[in-house]
């Protein structure tokens, strides 16, 4: 059985625009039906639809596909009515496709309001239904239009409760990372940026550098609210030192890398973390490799690829000075 679901990029930092979410927010014909078996939570019973409810939301949905938004909407009204003719999985994929329409149109307040109305239904619909559109919720109400980070904030912590540690990314905690940075509360930011970061690393994908940015940058607030606890205001000092050798030495030129042939055509990912030292001139002297996944199999091009970065020449004491050691992560992905 085929529904609607909502598939957002969870990459989508707090304060973006509403045209930019209408981009990341589209919605996708996925199984819902099916249950990822490794889930620990308790199996919702999920019933199963007429088949008069499956020709009147084929109709809704040519509709909405052919951009006839006001028949979908004249349709979706009569059908959320009949409440005594629909179950209450039924009743939910119709508000799941007024959802898709209020996104479709851009209307923001429609689409809370369905949200709303499907996250009546939770029992009656999949695990997967109910994070995307309270993920969602979020995502609006920390966008530029609406900036109630508040109320963004309940929505994340109705989805972690409901996931209950189980499959949350990367991307996720950056995202409450960044809206903890925007009510200024840097405790918060440090533990979710931290986290991020982390869990980039198990995941082995590049970590943005605005990531590492905002956790110095809470770093340093919170050593500037510290100044009176000495202890407390050099460890976090001492943590945003450490944390800036990732990104004030970040290549000012840097060509992609040249996919190994072999691995490409075999579908081979990977990553390789190169160390060089960077002159007075911003080149790079003497990579080498330190790691690398599949070992060999990106080392050659990485190295080639490094040697070609240039680097805005650090400064010290009005001097460009050399920095050794600077250690820099390319990561090899089929688009």
């Amino acid at each position: 059985m085929f529904l609607v679901e909502f598939g957002m990029e969870l990459a989508v930092q707090p304060n973006s625009s509403m045209s930019h979410l209408v981009g990341v927010m589209r919605a996708q014909v996925v199984d819902l039906d099916e249950e990822k078996p490794e889930d620990p939570r308790p199996e919702r019973k999920l019933s199963h639809p007429s088949p008069d409810w499956i020709l009147q939301l084929e109709k809704i949905s040519t509709a909405i596909d052919d951009e006839d938004y006001d028949s979908a909407r004249e349709m979706l009204d009569r059908q959320v009515q009949r409440t005594r003719r629909w179950n209450e999985r039924e009743l939910a994929i119709f508000h799941q496709r007024y959802l898709d329409l209020a996104l479709s149109t851009e209307d923001f307040t429609l689409a809370i309001e369905q949200a709303g109305k499907i996250l009546e239904y939770a029992e009656h619909v999949s695990y997967f239904t109910e994070e995307r559109v309270l993920w969602m919720v979020a995502t609006i109400y920390a966008s530029d239009e609406y900036q109630d980070f508040e109320k963004a904030l309940e929505y994340i912590q109705r989805w972690l409760d409901l996931k209950l540690n189980w499959e949350e990314g990367s991307r996720n905690y950056a995202f409450i990372g960044g809206i903890y940075a925007h009510l200024e509360d840097y405790y918060k930011v440090e533990e979710w940026m931290t986290r991020a970061i982390e869990r980039a690393e198990e995941e082995e994908i590049e970590i943005p550098d605005y990531w590492r940015v905002q956790l110095w940058q809470a770093y340093r607030q919170l050593a500037e609210e510290l100044k009176d606890s000495p202890a407390e205001r050099d460890s976090y000092l001492e943590k945003a030192q450490e944390l800036a050798q990732f990104f004030e030495m970040m290549p000012v030129f840097k060509p992609e890398p040249e996919y190994p042939i072999d691995a490409l055509q075999q579908g081979i990912e990977g990553y390789v973390i190169v160390q060089f030292n960077v002159t007075e001139e911003g080149t790079v002297e003497n990579p080498v490799v330190l790691e690398s996944k599949p070992a060999d199999t990106f080392d050659s091009s990485a190295i080639r690829a490094a040697s070609k970065f240039k680097y805005k020449p650090k400064i010290v004491n009005d001097q460009a000075v050399r920095v050794d050691g600077v250690k820099h992560r390319i990561q090899y992905k089929i688009e």
